[in-house]
């Protein structure tokens, strides 16, 4: 019964402040073909008692697209095409702490990734191609640097991405309201 009483307490001591939501617009890079250029948000709530948030993100990797064209014996051209993209979302986890002027913030994002793909291939008048979209579980630990400016914050976020075979490390800058 005591164990049940300061359960209860400790919930209405961490939930009876309240609690302030933050909203952060994030741009940058994951280096690996697929990912490359990227931006999306994430939305999060933190305790008042507590430095830990708790939210969702979502981040749309704009890929990367090539193509050539080529002629064969006969003088017909020949085009072929390619594109990877990725988005993740998911739930998103962090504790925060301050180190001087800098709030440095470990995180951790676990969800689901949609890694998409197209192929296509053209000689002369006819075409075909191929396409295909899978979603596959993701996890992305990684490391805020935050730099509080009033009711605005910059921040650096460095992240591992973890895809089963299209793992890749990305860097983004945001900020967050």
């Amino acid at each position: 019964m005591k164990k049940l009483l300061a359960l209860i307490g400790l919930f209405l001591i961490l939930f009876s402040a309240k609690a302030s939501a933050q909203f952060e617009l994030t741009v940058g890079n994951g280096f690996k073909d697929g990912y490359n250029l990227g931006g999306g948000a994430r939305y999060l709530f933190s305790l008042p008692v507590l430095p830990v948030s708790f939210g969702g993100e979502f981040i749309w990797y704009n890929g990367k697209a090539e193509g050539s064209t080529i002629e064969d014996e006969d003088g017909n051209s020949i085009a072929v095409g390619a594109a990877a993209r990725i988005a993740t979302f998911g739930a998103y986890g962090a504790y925060s702490f301050n180190a001087g002027l800098l709030r440095i913030r470990p995180h951790l994002t676990v969800g689901t990734a949609r890694a998409e793909g197209a192929v296509l291939i053209a000689i002369e008048d006819a075409s075909v191609g191929a396409s295909e979209t899978a979603f596959k579980m993701m996890a992305a630990p990684g490391l805020d640097v935050i730099l509080p400016l009033g009711p605005i914050r910059l921040g650096v976020d460095v992240r591992y991405i973890y895809i089963p075979n299209f793992s890749t490390v990305a860097a983004h800058v945001f900020i967050g309201f």
